[in-house]
């Protein structure tokens, strides 16, 4: 799928994204506990949520970990983070994965030095790494 193929398709799903994922309640907060559980997290990391979508797993991570810097939610779409709940303790970033790994120029984390991640969670996005 193209660039612009993915940026209409996700401009198109973001209204109703949470609802085709979410499962239930009861999977989200089961997935989450084991998220928060494998990669061991704690209120001092600095953790990137790379194509969090809506982010339907930063906010319950951030509720879960109370991190001390707001959880990075990293997305290439406009239109999904445009559905990011305004929730203290999230920041969304407009990027993709290969801007935030430095094959792309980008500069919307200049102020976050590279290698700074204590914690990378990359759910359901991986798929949508470009190949080198």
């Amino acid at each position: 799928m193209s660039t612009s193929d993915n940026a209409a398709h996700y401009a198109q799903l973001a209204a109703t994204y949470d609802q085709h994922w979410s499962h239930s309640d009861a999977f989200v907060t089961w997935m989450t506990a084991g998220i928060v559980d494998a990669l061991a997290l704690r209120p001092h990391h600095q953790i990137i949520d790379v194509g969090c979508g809506t982010g339907l797993y930063s906010r319950r991570i951030a509720d879960a970990v109370r991190p001390e810097k707001p959880v990075l939610c990293a997305d290439p779409s406009a239109a999904m983070l445009g559905h990011l709940r305004a929730t203290v303790g999230l920041r969304p970033v407009l990027a993709s994965a290969e801007q935030l790994g430095g094959a792309r120029p980008n500069s919307t984390l200049a102020d976050v030095p590279l290698g700074s991640f204590d914690a990378v969670l990359v759910k359901e996005a991986i798929h949508h790494v470009a190949p080198s």
